[in-house]
């Protein structure tokens, strides 16, 4: 190894961890650790655990090294939790922001296939009324048009995945650790456009069957 100025080092190594990441948001990087002796640094940070209350911890502290040493060295004491609350701020704002986007366009989505539904049942006003004319049970209708529905949703569902895997590899080189496959969100997902669009298929087609199968054949 080199030191700042370019000097070569011989070290021992005593000791290899998996990885060591900066922070939450960026991937593994090769660091070296040496001792303090070796390469003192200008600031040091301490992890303390003990049994007393935080703020009363941090003035016990205070207190020590005061004792210890005429010029004040510790300049600033603070818990883990308002050092994680620091650090992970900006991963929560991004959070919400990406939750709040995808919440955004899962109901656009969610509306698209509900209208889209509705308007192409709706425009079958004679076709259903001809068919229940000539002796067709609302059972029958209605499992001829669920399948239907369920073939184009399917297709919708399926198509909508594969688009979604770039982007979903694409949020994993800026968020490293994030889950790409996601069985809950793979099932739930598909399961609730299903839902939405068997009910758009269902409220259409009900008020349709409901009037005179003989109003269709006026009609035609």
């Amino acid at each position: 190894m080199t030191d700042p100025t370019g000097a070569v080092k011989v070290a021992q190594v005593v000791g290899v961890v998996s990885d060591v990441q900066d922070s939450m948001w960026a991937s593994p990087t090769p660091v070296a650790i040496v001792p303090l002796a070796a390469e003192p640094p200008a600031e040091l940070v301490i992890a303390l655990r003990g049994t007393l209350p935080e703020e009363r911890l941090g003035r016990t502290l205070r207190e020590i090294t005061r004792t210890l040493m005429p010029v004040p060295a510790l300049l600033e004491t603070t818990s883990l939790k308002q050092e994680l609350l620091g650090d992970t701020y900006s991963l929560y704002v991004s959070l919400a922001a990406m939750c709040c986007l995808g919440v955004f366009g899962g109901s656009i989505a969610l509306l698209g296939v509900y209208s889209i539904t509705s308007f192409r049942i709706s425009t079958r006003v004679r076709e259903f009324g001809i068919r229940a004319a000539l002796g067709a049970t609302r059972a029958q209708i209605y499992a001829l048009v669920f399948a239907e529905s369920r073939s184009v949703l399917t297709a919708g569902i399926i198509a909508g995945m594969f688009a979604a895997a770039p982007v979903a590899f694409m949020l994993r080189s800026v968020v490293p650790r994030l889950r790409i496959f996601d069985p809950v969100t793979l099932v739930a997902v598909p399961l609730v456009f299903m839902a939405a669009g068997f009910l758009a298929t269902a409220l259409p087609l009900r008020r349709i069957l409901s009037r005179d199968p003989s109003a269709a054949l006026r009609e035609l």
